[in-house]
């Protein structure tokens, strides 16, 4: 029996970004991050006891481009930071309490850009400095996938099958599979983590981290389904994943 088809992505809560306006930061800020535009900015508390504070994101680009390189951010009255990755598409800042400890993180977003819907997604601490609690790039990836008879993308976690996302009318079903039995040489696989999303956990009081994957077919642009688990960043752990399909 096939799926049926699901609407999945939520938006992503973005921060309220400013007009591309050239202030250059205060408190110690270096040259370079003077010479960029600011891009966007977000105030909240970011340390227990502080005040309200705003973190601004500067960066270079071409005018009508929403690709940026050189990107810095810069806490009021404080130092600038990096990012790791310091390039991207409509990179944006956010603030969200991930510890429960009644003052916010900062959540950092940008797209790579190109097929896939990759981007890069970060979570700093600035209590002390610009501790990164969260790398979308260095979590885990425990899933593997293949292609099954009956024309499904078969996804094994643990040890075993988790899902099974029906494929049978796709665009590859006449080259993939003859009389119901898989016939093809294309491999199947599960993306890393290509898109992270902030949500609120009442019964917690704090935000976690959804963790998207796509299952794939023969091609990055092919998806199949998609794997979702959820994160706390104040215990380390990952709940374990679960499935939509497309």
């Amino acid at each position: 029996m096939k799926k049926p088809k699901t609407a999945l992505f939520t938006a992503l809560i973005a921060a309220v970004c400013a007009a591309f306006a050239a202030v250059p930061p205060t408190g110690g800020a270096p040259a370079r991050a003077a010479e960029r535009e600011e891009i966007c900015s977000v105030t909240s508390v970011f340390s227990e006891g502080g005040g309200e504070s705003t973190v601004r994101l500067y960066a270079s680009g071409e005018a009508g481009s929403p690709y940026r390189t050189d990107i810095v951010v810069c806490a009021e009255g404080g130092a600038c930071f990096a990012p790791p990755e310091d390039s991207g598409y409509s990179p944006s800042l956010a603030a969200f309490d991930f510890l429960g400890k009644g003052y916010d993180q900062l959540f950092y977003a940008a797209s790579t850009g190109g097929s896939g819907g990759f981007g890069y997604y970060y979570v700093f601490d600035l209590s002390e400095g610009a501790e990164v609690l969260f790398d979308a790039a260095a979590t885990d990836n425990p899933f593997s996938a293949a292609f099954a008879d009956g024309g499904y993308v078969e996804v094994f976690w643990g040890g075993g099958s988790f899902a099974r996302f029906d494929v049978s009318d796709g665009p590859y079903g006449d080259m993939l599979w003859k009389d119901g039995r898989y016939v093809g040489s294309a491999e199947a696989y599960v993306t890393p983590v290509n898109y992270v999303q902030p949500v609120y956990e009442p019964y917690k009081d704090r935000f976690g981290l959804l963790l998207w994957q796509r299952a794939v077919g023969c091609c990055s642009a092919d998806t199949a389904g998609y794997l979702v688990r959820r994160l706390d960043l104040r215990s380390g752990e990952c709940f374990p994943p679960r499935s939509a399909a497309v």
